[in-house]
């Protein structure tokens, strides 16, 4: 599973050098122009208009975040 962010109306996904896998689906995202690889940070996720993960089997699932409650945050 891959991820792939929307931003800028344009759907990017990080570059292979900075260790995702080099899944079916993100291949054939970026071979169609659908995707491109883009250098992202942990920000990227807050100011994303959209948060994917992405297989060949399920094709492109939203994901949202999972609220941390406030005694494990605090244990960081």
């Amino acid at each position: 599973t891959n991820i792939v962010l929307r931003k800028g109306g344009r759907l990017l996904t990080p570059a292979l050098w900075s260790g995702v896998l080099p899944g079916t689906l993100r291949a054939e995202l970026l071979t169609s122009g659908e995707a491109e690889e883009a250098v992202l940070f942990p920000e990227d996720l807050d100011s994303a208009e959209a948060v994917y993960l992405g297989n060949s089997v399920r094709g492109l699932v939203p994901a949202s975040a999972i609220p941390i409650p406030v005694s494990r945050a605090s244990a960081r």
